[in-house]
C-alpha cells in the first residue's frame, strides 16, 4: 500500500531511514500505523530531531495523522477501551481529545529504589481482563538514582474509574 513519504529537509543527515514499527486496528476507530524517520546520529553538527510518523487509514488511503494534544503528542497506543486509548509512557487519550497522565505507585524501597529516585514506567503491552473493568500491563520501571540505577520487570493493574 502506498504511504506518505517521510524525508528530511536539506541538508539531509547521514544514513536516513524511515520505518513503520506498529500497526493497530481498532473496532470502530479504523487502522493506525506508527514509526519514525531517523538517521545515524553523531556524524554532523546541528542535527535535526528524529521525526515521528503517525498514519491513519481513511478507508481508501493512508494519511498523516495530526499529533495528539499535550503529553499524548507522538505517543504509541498500547490498547483501547470504550472511552479512548492507552498510550506508552502512562498516558491516556480520551475519544474527546483530552490527554491524561495515568497515576502509578513507586517501587518499594525493598527493591533498592531510593525515595529520591526518578522512576519511569514503560509498558510494552496492556490488555483488558475479560468480564472486568481491570486492565493488566507488562513492562519495566527504570530507576534513575546516583550510584545504583536499575530497571525492574513489572506487571501492573489498572482499574478504569478508580482513583
Amino acid at each position: 500500500m502506498d504511504t506518505p513519504q517521510a524525508r528530511f529537509d536539506d541538508p539531509v543527515p547521514p544514513e536516513p531511514g524511515a520505518s513503520l514499527l506498529h500497526v493497530f486496528a481498532f473496532v470502530g476507530d479504523g487502522v493506525r500505523a506508527y514509526g519514525s524517520n531517523s538517521f545515524n546520529h553523531g556524524e554532523v553538527d546541528n542535527e535535526p530531531a528524529d521525526e515521528f510518523i503517525q498514519l491513519r487509514w481513511d478507508g481508501s488511503k493512508w494519511a498523516e495523522q495530526p499529533p495528539a494534544p499535550g503529553g499524548c503528542d507522538w505517543r504509541t497506543p498500547l490498547g483501547r477501551d470504550d472511552n479512548g486509548l492507552f498510550l506508552d509512557g502512562n498516558w491516556y487519550l480520551t475519544d474527546g481529545g483530552h490527554c491524561v497522565k495515568i497515576g502509578r505507585h513507586r517501587l518499594p524501597a525493598s527493591t533498592g529504589a531510593r525515595k529520591t529516585s526518578n522512576q519511569s514506567l514503560w509498558l510494552k503491552e496492556i490488555h483488558r481482563v475479560p468480564g472486568t473493568d481491570a486492565w493488566v500491563g507488562a513492562g519495566q520501571v527504570e530507576v534513575n538514582q546516583s550510584g545504583a540505577p536499575f530497571s525492574a520487570p513489572v506487571i501492573v493493574r489498572l482499574r478504569r474509574g478508580a482513583a
